[in-house]
């Protein structure tokens, strides 16, 4: 990672900002990810405090299925940026759910500057690449519309695995008209983790440095989201988390200057507010005009 040095006289209230509040305060901070279950409103869903003054990209009202939110204040685009998803126990209470070992990536193409850029599930289409297939040897879009319920109608007849996995405690959901009606939705289908990647592009001394997040279902303060419309251990129908209000996650995670074995893992203590992150865009641009200035010859 790249060392980028300020004059002594500005650097201690610049810092301040650039510096998440916790462990890993020795990441340069760029960005945020927020996540949604069924964004009805699109980012207008987001608080007004972290999309005023961004321009909005790609907007989408959404119903019954996850979105994410990258909410870039600065004078940096970040290109090449994808997203891979994994599922696997760990984001499952340790659970083997019907998705496990399915690894699926997506690219995001480019994210502009001083914009949000939402990216909603479904109609994803061949910027999808697939690795793996589910448990049951069939191959599963992990970005499908509604991905909460790709099991749809089928739990009730599905050849299940020798040993079951989980039970209808996970699916709270009730059907007035069909008592049973869980078994037609409800199914465990699998949390995955989520690694962002990029690189920043502009004018100043962080163009060409690598960017990344690393992220589940917990936001960065530790609290389970439910942002992809399932419980903690992997089950759609859930009536605390399979909801249909805009629901906010709050900040998923940082976008940190690194790779994506180098930066800090959702969850984390210390979130940046609002606030913090809209001087960063005025903060980076300080930075990378203190480096140019500092390369120019006497």
């Amino acid at each position: 990672m790249k060392r980028h040095l300020l004059t002594a006289s500005s650097t201690a209230a610049l810092l301040a900002f650039l510096q998440p509040p916790d462990a890993n305060a020795t990441q340069t901070l760029v960005a945020s990810i927020y996540g949604f279950y069924d964004a009805e409103s699109g980012i207008g869903d987001l608080p007004g405090s972290v999309t005023n003054g961004l321009a909005q990209v790609n907007s989408q009202n959404v119903y019954d299925t996850p979105s994410l939110f990258f909410v870039n204040p600065t004078g940096y685009t970040i290109t090449g940026a994808q997203i891979t998803l994994s599922v696997a126990p760990a984001q499952n209470n340790s659970g083997v759910t019907y998705n496990n070992g399915v690894i699926e990536t997506f690219s995001l193409g480019t994210l502009g500057a001083g914009a949000v850029t939402q990216l909603a599930w479904g109609g994803q289409g061949p910027s999808v690449t697939t690795q793996g297939n589910n448990i049951f040897g069939n191959p599963v879009d992990l970005m499908a519309d509604d991905y909460d319920d790709i099991y749809s109608s089928n739990y009730g007849n599905i050849s299940s695995p020798a040993t079951p996995i989980g039970s209808k405690v996970d699916c709270t959901l009730t059907y007035p008209s069909d008592p049973n009606g869980w078994f037609n939705y409800c199914a465990p289908t699998g949390n995955f983790k989520v690694a962002f990647s990029g690189t920043l592009s502009g004018t100043g001394g962080l163009s060409g440095d690598p960017v990344a997040a690393v992220f589940s279902e917990f936001d960065v303060n530790g609290n389970y989201t439910g942002w992809e419309g399932i419980d903690p251990n992997g089950w759609s129908e859930n009536a605390s988390y399979d909801v249909h209000s805009g629901t906010v996650s709050g900040v998923l995670a940082n976008i940190y200057v690194g790779n994506t074995g180098t930066v800090p893992s959702s969850p984390l203590t210390g979130a940046p507010e609002p606030a913090t992150l809209t001087l960063l865009g005025a903060g980076l641009g300080a930075l990378g005009m203190a480096r140019w200035r500092r390369k120019r010859p006497d």
